[in-house]
């Protein structure tokens, strides 16, 4: 073939792997003119899609041994800086007016001490005696005078104490019950259940009965005027109480 300037030589399209290009040995000693075929070519270079030991980068290996694992957790102690959102350390909500209790949730603490009593009757030398106790709701004692107003607002749960000193016969379930209004009306059928359920207390048997604690709906929780009331009786027996208690938590 006589002397060619490559750029006036036919184009080639498509190549194949048995086609073959010159390529210049030794160009820096002594340099021949050889041949090579392009698939001995381009085996001497990786594949477009292919990987890597991490020994292959440089320093990669001893940078990961610097890093957590993508799972992982951490002692208390590592938390140095910043401030952890309330969400995280309990339930509930977490405000000004609440604190954290030991079973990690947000609570409202009790006014006072943490717990109040409410006397309702508190006379150490006289019982107080149901005369004939009807089979209605009645104030306690058929009576009115012991009404008094209590800020709950603080408070979540109320129980009943009464020590019963004398029991009823009456087959009607003889009890008293917390009850509260938030006008102090006089009137006892404008009076609601102070609680989720009945704060009540069974007249049947002697003892110091208590009604166990129970949780305040929501209404009571506000300056609100609370009573005892009485019920099922038989309008014939005659309990008798000594003291009578409303305890606030």
């Amino acid at each position: 073939m006589p002397d060619t300037k490559i750029t006036t030589l036919p184009e080639l399209i498509t190549v194949d792997s048995a086609d073959i290009v010159p390529i210049v040995d030794d160009p820096t000693g002594t340099p021949i003119t050889k041949k090579i075929t392009i698939a001995n070519l381009t085996a001497l270079k990786a594949n477009a899609t292919h990987t890597h030991a991490i020994s292959d980068t440089t320093g990669l290996q001893t940078a990961i041994d610097g890093k957590a694992a993508s799972s992982h957790t951490h002692n208390a102690s590592d938390v140095n800086a910043g401030t952890v959102a309330t969400a995280r350390l309990g339930s509930g909500t977490a405000n000004s007016s609440t604190y954290l209790r030991g079973d990690q949730t947000w609570a409202t603490p009790a006014g006072g001490s943490g717990q109040l009593v409410v006397a309702v009757h508190a006379d150490a030398g006289v019982s107080l005696t149901l005369t004939n106790q009807a089979n209605a709701e009645q104030f306690l004692g058929n009576a009115n005078r012991n009404i008094t107003k209590v800020d709950l607002t603080n408070y979540t749960q109320v129980r009943l104490i009464t020590r019963v000193v004398t029991a009823s016969a009456s087959a009607n379930s003889p009890r008293v019950y917390a009850e509260y209004n938030t006008t102090g009306s006089l009137t006892v059928g404008t009076y609601s259940d102070i609680g989720t359920s009945a704060v009540s207390c069974s007249l049947s048997t002697t003892g110091i009965i208590d009604s166990g604690w129970v949780d305040l709906v929501s209404g009571a929780k506000a300056d609100v005027f609370v009573i005892v009331i009485q019920n099922g009786g038989d309008a014939a027996a005659d309990p008798a109480l000594g003291g009578v208690y409303l305890h606030f938590r």
